[in-house]
Formats: structure tokens, sequence, C-alpha cells
């Protein structure tokens, strides 16, 4: 079994600490603890079972944080839908629907 070569200093544990309470994102604040727990020495399967997360993910995480930094775990998606239609558009078929008569 190879050597862990990935260990956390006292300001980086804090730091993760830190973030992981100030986060109301759940899937975010999963990354931070995952990291954190794995650069602390916990196992990776005592790791999986306390965040639920799979071993792949986790390794992804820890690399991702290891070349850019805590903010490289934030969720960076945009969200929303992926309308077709621009708002003018919207508001006409809006315009249409409501005066649809049965």
């Amino acid at each position: 079994m190879s050597q862990r070569t990935f260990h956390l200093n006292p300001a980086e544990i804090a730091e993760l600490q830190v973030a992981y309470h100030q986060c109301t994102h759940a899937r975010t604040k999963i990354r931070f603890q995952a990291v954190r727990l794995y650069g602390t020495g916990y196992s990776v399967e005592q790791i999986q079972d306390i965040c639920s997360c799979v071993r792949s993910s986790l390794l992804e995480w820890v690399a991702v944080y290891r070349d850019r930094g805590i903010t490289a775990l934030l969720d960076h998606r945009c969200g929303g839908n992926r309308a077709r239609l621009t708002p003018p558009q919207r508001e006409a078929v809006q315009k249409q629907l409501h005066t649809y008569k049965r």
C-alpha cells in the first residue's frame, strides 16, 4: 500500500472548518468535510461512510483542492433551466395561453 502524501497543516484545517460552518450548500459542505478528513488521516473507507461519497469523487476533490485551493471546491454550476425562448417569446406564449378559449 502506498503512503499518502496529502496532509493538511493546522491553518488549512481551520480554513476548511470555517468554510464548512459558513456554507449553506449541502454538496459543497460535503466537499469541505471530505477534503479535511482526508488531509487529517482518515481512511478513504471512513470518509466514504461519513460523507456518502465515492472514492473517485473524493480523490478528485483532494486533487482540485491541492491545485487551486478552497475556492475550487465551491459549486460553480450556474443553475436555471435551459429555456429555448427569449423573454419576449415567453410573454407572447403566455398571452396566447391566457386568451385561448375552450
